[in-house]
């Protein structure tokens, strides 16, 4: 697990992930344009190494009738954005001891 990997595992269990996510992506590959289904990808292999989905839950929830869980009453989510809310929401729900090289914030690890 590299330390880029790391920062967006980070990202997705920020209070705001997907503003952080976008936030890490423009800083480490571009920052004129962001491209959901590169941010994608990369989301996927960060889940492929660190907390595989079994394949029937991933088809389950990308598929378009869940979609009412990831999108806000006004706005319809392309599918690489709804893509990129699974992925980041199950980032976001995983077990953070479990990750080789994880380091708690200071906050954490200074209130035991």
């Amino acid at each position: 697990m590299n330390k880029l990997q790391l920062l967006f595992i980070r990202a997705c269990k920020a209070k705001n992930p997907s503003v952080r996510v976008k936030s890490v992506y423009k800083r480490f590959y571009n920052r004129q344009y962001y491209n959901e289904r590169d941010m994608a990808a990369i989301l996927l292999t960060v889940v492929e190494e660190c907390y595989p989905i079994p394949a029937r839950k991933l088809i389950d929830e990308l598929n378009p009738a869940h979609a009412w869980l990831y999108e806000k009453h006004d706005e319809k989510l392309t599918y690489h954005h709804h893509v990129l809310n699974v992925l980041i929401t199950h980032l976001r729900l995983a077990d953070a001891s479990r990750i080789s090289g994880w380091i708690y914030p200071a906050w954490v690890r200074n209130s035991k």
